[in-house]
């Protein structure tokens, strides 16, 4: 428990950090797949970052040679666009973007611009699961997959083979839930499966690598399972639940999940270029 606790502090601080501006103005942040930030300003004070006499202000800003060294990290590896923000107590003191959002059409990264979080959608979803705990709706100890369990029978082929019954709702956040992605990633099989078919296939195709909390082992596939806890608790969609319980308390209005394809993209979502 004292790494889910360590995860639950620093995903707290991650979403806290970024969800006030410098006039304490709702800046929005990301859940599923987007992100959205409006202020548009650049709030930076070089006097606090700078060396010596705090009332010297420095000849350069920091934060601008920052946001150089960062369109140049993005020059040498043919990114297109991006944004780069800085939060400090609490508050927005630098936010910039720099260019395209899609570039066959001309058209700039902005502050409307709205950007896939991929990875950083977990400590979203462990923020759920926390309050699920909290509420007392849910216990980290709690078995996942078999008869009386948290999902029961409702995916794949029952019964289950090898250690499946015994992966728990710590082994699926701490990524010690035994599956592993040989011969690949589950979650990157064909996109018009549903999470249905995917959790399905794994538990019919796959058995577990090792027992569940025997080793690390880092797990997309075991995020997704989380997300149908949570729905399967709650009996909302893991958005509305995310939205009504993690991010409207926190004054974040602009997330969505993303989509997997260029006719599924938001007004605003910029285009990704990408060599899959």
């Amino acid at each position: 428990m004292k790494n889910t606790f360590l995860l639950f502090c620093l995903a707290i601080l991650f979403l806290v950090g970024c969800s006030k501006s410098e006039n304490e103005s709702t800046i929005p942040n990301n859940t599923g797949n987007s992100t959205n930030n409006n202020s548009g300003q650049n709030n930076s004070n070089p006097s606090d970052f700078g060396n010596g006499n705090p009332n010297e202000e420095p000849e350069t800003d920091p934060l601008e040679d920052l946001f150089s060294d960062f369109e140049s990290f993005m020059a040498n590896r043919g990114i297109k666009g991006g944004q780069l923000a800085i939060t400090r107590d609490e508050k927005l003191i630098f936010y910039r973007s720099s260019g395209f959002a899609d570039s066959e059409n001309d058209i700039l990264v902005n502050d409307a611009s709205l950007f896939s979080i991929a990875i950083i959608s977990k400590p979203i979803t462990l923020l759920a699961i926390s309050k699920l705990v909290a509420d007392n709706r849910l216990k980290m100890g709690d078995k996942v997959f078999g008869q009386g369990n948290l999902l029961g029978t409702k995916y794949g082929s029952a019964p289950y083979v090898g250690a499946i019954g015994q992966i728990t709702v710590n082994h699926l956040v701490e990524h010690q839930s035994g599956f592993t992605n040989e011969p690949y990633d589950i979650m990157f099989d064909d996109i018009t499966l549903t999470h249905e078919d995917l959790i399905g296939k794994m538990l019919d195709e796959r058995s577990v690598g090792y027992n569940p909390g025997g080793q690390y082992y880092y797990s997309n596939f075991g995020y997704c399972v989380l997300g149908r806890i949570i729905e399967e608790v709650t009996g909302m969609s893991y958005e509305e639940y995310v939205v009504q319980e993690i991010l409207l308390p926190m004054g974040i209005t602009k997330m969505k999940v993303g989509g997997n394809t260029l006719e599924e993209q938001f007004e605003n979502e910029v285009k990704y270029y990408s060599s899959w």
